[in-house]
């Protein structure tokens, strides 16, 4: 017969991926077998953690939970830079987005002296020639800013909150302590909400046993 594809964007609903079968001529009587042959991600590595697992439903869950925590895809790219593994499977991606409240993250700033001027403006403290200081500023005392380490500054506070920059801005812990969340696993069944395929209720886990073709080609 003749092989025809189309694409899914996860998350979506049972019916969007019943109609995307139907579209493609799979009734499930004379054609059922179908293979997932292509993922991809605009996140690094997350298309690789996709391709290892072989449930959909596990997949739209997974889709659905990164959608709910990171709506700020640019900070959720630097999180992911902060938390970066070896290998990160599907779980981490998803817990990491689930973090998200836990990291504070600043655009733009890209080294100990930005950073350090920022902080200190933050922190009350103004300095000559600062185009951005107001009148009622420029009434205080202000600090020359070669008398100023802005590096030294900054770097407890970096070294403190795990502060790292990346080719976006700066990302830290809000505080210094952390403890990651475990929002999804593999391991766990999907929950009923987000279940897209027919797969009966005892093999809707986040990894099938056997290796079955799968009701999608993206």
């Amino acid at each position: 017969g003749e092989a025809r594809e189309i694409q899914i964007d996860f998350p979506c609903t049972a019916q969007t991926l019943d109609k995307a079968m139907q579209d493609i001529g799979i009734d499930g009587i004379r054609y059922t077998e179908v293979m997932r042959f292509e993922d991809y991600s605009e996140f690094a590595g997350l298309a690789d953690a996709v391709a290892q697992v072989d449930s959909l439903d596990a997949l739209n869950y997974a889709a659905s939970l990164i959608a709910k925590h990171a709506p700020d895809r640019e900070k959720y790219a630097a999180v992911m830079y902060h938390q970066r593994i070896e290998n990160p499977d599907l779980a981490h991606f998803v817990n990491t987005a689930a973090d998200m409240g836990a990291f504070r993250y600043e655009p733009g700033i890209y080294d100990d002296k930005a950073h350090g001027q920022k902080m200190a403006r933050e922190n009350g403290l103004f300095f000559e020639n600062d185009g951005e200081l107001t009148p009622a500023v420029m009434q205080r005392v202000a600090i020359p800013q070669s008398c100023f380490d802005h590096e030294k500054y900054v770097q407890v506070h970096i070294n403190q909150y795990s502060g790292q920059f990346w080719e976006h801005g700066y990302i830290e812990y809000r505080t210094p302590e952390f403890e990651r969340r475990r929002v999804f696993s593999l391991d766990n069944p999907v929950p009923e909400a987000y279940q897209v395929t027919n797969t009966p209720p005892a093999q809707r886990r986040g990894a099938t046993q056997d290796k079955k073709p799968l009701p999608l080609a993206r």
